[in-house]
């Protein structure tokens, strides 16, 4: 879990950089922010997701679909989104396995949140929890992440309201590496 003092990559309602402020205060105060979203497809549609702990502070016990993390200052939000993945599972990435689909402006968290999808064909290569935050996870179809997020509203899973608009990207396969 993040330091409450741990330095935030702080912007204006623009996305415009400002100076730094502490994870707590940004959160408490409503000072934007970015993060790094990763969404991990399987070849077969199949999306990584993971259960989050209880004394996590956001989305306690809740099934998310991709692994989030918030910027350091002058982070970029692609070595954000490797960072992330690379903290949470295991696995290394290069910049050109992650393919960038849009920054979302998210009014209740006063979060840009740069969204990547990692198109995880490799079965050989499994991943390994090494988040604190996480408890498991387990791979869920498209279809099923959909039902989850995106058309009713369940308290199991995080909803963001970006959803539809990504499944509907991964679905005519904009996902997949060019």
């Amino acid at each position: 879990m993040i330091s409450p003092d741990e330095l935030l990559f702080s912007v204006d309602e623009h996305d415009k950089p400002i100076d730094p402020h502490p994870y707590a205060l940004s959160h408490q105060s409503g000072i934007w922010h970015r993060t790094s979203h990763v969404w991990i497809v399987s070849a077969d549609d199949k999306i990584l997701c993971q259960r989050r702990q209880s004394p996590q502070h956001a989305n306690p016990d809740q099934w998310e679909p991709f692994f989030e993390g918030h910027l350091g200052p002058h982070q970029t939000y692609l070595a954000g989104a490797l960072q992330e993945v690379t903290e949470a599972l295991g696995p290394s990435l290069q910049p050109e396995q992650v393919r960038f689909w849009k920054v979302h402006k998210c009014m209740p968290e006063s979060e840009f949140q740069s969204i990547y999808v990692l198109q995880w064909d490799d079965s050989t290569v499994p991943f390994q929890l090494r988040h604190q935050s996480t408890n498991t996870i387990a791979w869920h179809s498209l279809e099923t992440v959909a039902q989850h997020t995106d058309t009713t509203h369940n308290p199991n899973w995080t909803q963001i309201g970006y959803e539809s608009e990504l499944f509907d990207w991964i679905r005519t396969g904009h996902s997949a590496s060019s």
